[in-house]
């Protein structure tokens, strides 16, 4: 149960990566707006950037 848990939480979080990168040039860039297009919550979103030593915001700096 374990693997497959870390592996939607992986396929997740490479969605949000490939997304942000396409779009990182937009000054306008919300989690909210990452969030609805990976088909996730904010809360989801900002809850996968837990484990990493970096929070999502942190990240996209």
């Amino acid at each position: 149960m374990m693997s497959t848990r870390s592996s939607i939480q992986s396929v997740h979080l490479k969605r949000i990566k490939h997304y942000v990168h396409l779009h990182l040039e937009n000054p306008a860039l919300t989690p909210a707006m990452v969030a609805a297009a990976c088909h996730i919550s904010v809360r989801y979103l900002h809850k996968l950037f837990v484990e990493l030593p970096y929070s999502f915001s942190e990240w996209v700096k």
